[in-house]
């Protein structure tokens, strides 16, 4: 006596999950990304401490990520954006932060170092990984409930 097992719906299965990983890349990775890399935004603006003259760098700092993918990778940029200026108090034109952002981060020949986006990631680091974890976790398991509900095709 032989036993035979005929599983149907497997070309479904794999089409399921297949766009599971497509929503999850396109939109809930995208959107953990940058809830994920809020709390390091915020953190760097309290680093970066305000300027009595004009405040731009604390000002400046923000996060740019993109939705499209990068060699199969999301990623996101933390630190002051290249087109956030503003008058400069004295009238000699516009401060542009990102022009001395490196200065204040790692300091020169005669200022000391005043770093405020490498503290910003070491103490915001295990929250990063931890909202990422959850939000994608909970963004794959929506859409593979959604999936689930569906009538199947015949």
């Amino acid at each position: 006596m032989s036993l035979g097992i005929d599983i149907k719906g497997i070309p479904d299965l794999k089409a399921a999950l297949e766009a599971v990983g497509n929503k999850v890349k396109k939109q809930t990775a995208y959107q953990a990304v940058v809830e994920a890399m809020t709390p390091v935004v915020i953190a760097a603006r309290r680093y970066a401490r305000r300027s009595v003259e004009t405040g731009n760098l604390h000002e400046s700092i923000g996060l740019k990520a993109t939705p499209k993918l990068r060699k199969g990778r999301m990623y996101a940029i933390v630190g002051p954006r290249r087109k956030f200026k503003k008058p400069d108090p004295s009238g000699k034109g516009e401060r542009i932060a990102t022009s001395y952002a490196h200065l204040v981060e790692f300091g020169t020949s005669t200022a000391p170092a005043k770093p405020f986006l490498r503290p910003a990631w070491a103490v915001t680091k295990a929250r990063v990984n931890a909202t990422l974890q959850s939000t994608l976790s909970a963004g794959i398991l929506a859409e593979a409930k959604r999936r689930a509900s569906r009538k199947p095709r015949k």
